[in-house]
């Protein structure tokens, strides 16, 4: 019979290869072998966690903490568990004892970065990164975060510096030029953007968000059959792309076509029902279309006070 080492090492190649139900299947066989194997109930639990099988996950990881109670990576992942769950205190508290075990832990600092900057602790989520960083200094996905952070608090050189760090560091981090490139866009840069926005999808060419950025940055530089075309590639990779369908919507509209345009917008409002963008912007094509009292229908259902932008979330982070 093999031995539980195997068994474990090849359930985290399944777990690799996103193959979960398999996974699971081989760490239980693991686990039949050697019921204390503390790392494959961890395993076990990361596996489940990737079926969204949350509660049957934290079960596994405390299991493996019962048996080994100073393991951090244990701690760890039960701590991006919690955060999965949006319980953030708990999330903390399983971070924060990680690195109690293990303080040169980089990846729970990261972890807990992250999880600051979704309390949006700012200033805690920097000093968690540049610790992570201390501990490994080479890891791009670090200067990547500290990036957008910076990018938050208003310090775009310093944002721009962690992006570009980033991509020296690992020349296929396409998160980090997904986020240089939407920096850049925000800030007018057109043709770098692009050319960032691009890349990623070289790197990742099943990535939609990176087609939808390329259909915008087309859009703003009034090159509307090349940003229709970034867009339909977006909406082939993702079908439930809201964004997308909107954004193509709206560039439809600017070349006149208002009646597809209007077909667009109602699919992404199908989509996101509540998706205000879209909803004013059924109301601009109905008017140009004639039809205003239709028009004065979408109107009435948005709020005078919301400042309405062409994409719904421009201001996404990334993450590695």
């Amino acid at each position: 019979p093999r031995s539980t080492a195997v068994y474990n090492i090849k359930g985290a190649v399944e777990i690799a290869l996103n193959d979960y139900e398999r996974a699971i299947e081989t760490f239980k066989v693991a686990l039949q072998v050697d019921p204390s194997f503390a790392k494959a109930h961890m395993n076990l639990g990361l596996a489940l966690a990737g079926l969204n099988s949350f509660d049957d996950a934290q079960v596994s990881y405390r299991k493996a903490i019962e048996i080994k109670p100073d393991f951090p990576e244990a701690y760890n992942n039960l701590g991006t568990l919690f955060k999965q769950k949006g319980e953030l205190d708990r999330a903390l508290e399983s971070y924060e004892k990680a690195i109690e075990i293990k303080p040169g832990f980089a990846e729970a600092y990261n972890n807990l970065g992250t999880l600051f900057k979704e309390k949006g602790e700012l200033k805690h989520a920097l000093e968690s990164y540049e610790k992570a960083i201390e501990i490994n200094p080479d890891d791009a996905k670090l200067y990547n975060n500290i990036g957008y952070i910076y990018k938050i608090m208003g310090n775009l050189a310093l944002s721009k510096e962690n992006y570009q760090v980033a991509i020296s560091l690992n020349s296929n981090l396409k998160e980090a030029y997904m986020n240089y490139g939407e920096l850049l866009r925000e800030n007018e840069i057109l043709g770098e953007a692009l050319e960032n926005f691009q890349k990623a999808s070289k790197i990742k060419p099943g990535d939609a968000d990176a087609y939808n950025n390329i259909g915008v940055i087309l859009e703003e530089m009034e090159k509307f059959d090349d940003a229709i075309f970034n867009f339909k590639k977006a909406l082939e990779l993702r079908s439930d792309y809201s964004e997308a369908y909107n954004n193509l919507g709206t560039v439809l509209s600017k070349k006149g076509n208002f009646e597809d345009a209007l077909k667009n917008y109602k699919k992404a409002k199908e989509i996101k029902p509540d998706y205000i963008d879209a909803i004013v912007n059924m109301g601009v094509a109905y008017e140009k279309l004639g039809k205003k009292a239709k028009a004065i229908e979408f109107y009435q259902t948005v709020s005078d006070k919301i400042k309405i932008k062409n994409i719904d979330n421009p201001s996404c982070q990334y993450e590695s």
